[in-house]
Order: structure tokens, then C-alpha cells, then sequence
């Protein structure tokens, strides 16, 4: 197994299951890097570092938050969203290069056909693991959609546009969406300003 980078800062996630009141801080042990997201069930997470050596590749990690050293899960991969059952994980090859669907006990890595990493952001999975909901971008339009990662087949659940568009510049954070695709929700940035006209001015 190779070396790897240390991120600056401690491997750290809040994680607050439903039965309990307050957060909780995950601390690796032995090891640095960057949290990405969790497995269903909240006690296991996936993290981000790179390899150590010359091609400086991507690697995703697996983390118990109940301590422990990160294991390394897939090299070459960035890791993104962990199926409902735990034995895939949705990755980017590279950081942010085409959708694939690897593995979690090994095996090679399938290509995702329909997303485009340039505009679609897969957001959640649904809950029989069976589709991806995802968020698809253009200028000023947001288009929700559930695909299904084996084949590439989508169906558009929504399109969202401002009524009013005067000083959009965009949407702003990651949409939210429910596992059944019935509710959602989203922001957008505006910008407005005011324009004077002036006359006789010395």
C-alpha cells in the first residue's frame, strides 16, 4: 500500500443520529484528512486525501467514528455517496472527472452513463438504492432528476427557474431533496442595484 499526504487539519465529523440529542466529533487516529460523507446509519464515514508519490492520486478512505485509523478504500477515486447498503460508493474519477460505481469489498469501478460531472450533481441516493437523485444546472435553471446509474436512464422530476430572474447570478448551496423525490428545497442569489439618471450636473 503506498504512502499518503496528511491534510493540516484533523479527520473530523459532527454526526447527530436520531436517538441522541447532541453531536458527536469523530478523531482519527494516527492519520489526516478531509471528511467527504457518510454511510447509512451515521458510524461510518468516507474521507479525501491523495497518494504521497509522484502522480499525487486521489485516494478515498473509510472512517469509524468511534476511533481508529482511516482505511483506505479507493485509489485514483474520489469518493462521494455510499449506496444505502453499503456495498458501493458513487466516486469521480480523479476530483472531479466522469461518475463511477466502485465497489466497497474491491473489484473494478463502472462508468455511470447520463451524468455530466460538468453540470449534474448527484445529491442523495433513494432509499431502495436503486436510482440517483441528482441536480442538473444550466443559466438560471435548476432541473431535478432521478437516474438510474446502471443504465444511464432519467426522469426529470422538476425544473425550478426564479420568477422573477432580474439579478439572479445563480443558485447557491446544494439542493436538498428527499429520498422519495416529493420535497425539495434550494436558494439562489440576486444581486439588484440602483440606476440614476442625472441632468444638468457642473
Amino acid at each position: 500500500m503506498r504512502d499518503y499526504y496528511r491534510f493540516p487539519t484533523p479527520l473530523r465529523s459532527c454526526s447527530c443520529p436520531r436517538e441522541r440529542a447532541r453531536p458527536e466529533t469523530c478523531r482519527a487516529q494516527g492519520s489526516k484528512s478531509k471528511p467527504w460523507n457518510g454511510f447509512r446509519g451515521g458510524r461510518r464515514i468516507l474521507a479525501l486525501g491523495r497518494t504521497k508519490d509522484t502522480e499525487s492520486r486521489f485516494v478515498t478512505w473509510t472512517q469509524d467514528v468511534d476511533g481508529g485509523p482511516p482505511v483506505p478504500l479507493l485509489e485514483g477515486y474520489s469518493g462521494i455517496l455510499p449506496s444505502p447498503d453499503g456495498r458501493s460508493v458513487l466516486a469521480n474519477r480523479g476530483y472531479d472527472g466522469p461518475f463511477a460505481l466502485c465497489p466497497v469489498v474491491g473489484g473494478p469501478c463502472q462508468l455511470v452513463q447520463g451524468l455530466d460531472p460538468a453540470q449534474d450533481e448527484p445529491l442523495r441516493w433513494s432509499n431502495d438504492g436503486k436510482t440517483l437523485l441528482v441536480a442538473s444546472y444550466a443559466p438560471l435553471q435548476l432541473t431535478l432528476m432521478r437516474v438510474d446509474p446502471t443504465n444511464g436512464r432519467s426522469e426529470t422530476l422538476k425544473s425550478i427557474a426564479p420568477a422573477e430572474r432580474a439579478g439572479i447570478f445563480g443558485f447557491g448551496t446544494r439542493p436538498r431533496i428527499t429520498p422519495d423525490g416529493r420535497y425539495y428545497a434550494y436558494s439562489y442569489g440576486r444581486c439588484l442595484g440602483d440606476l440614476y439618471l442625472a441632468r444638468g450636473l457642473r
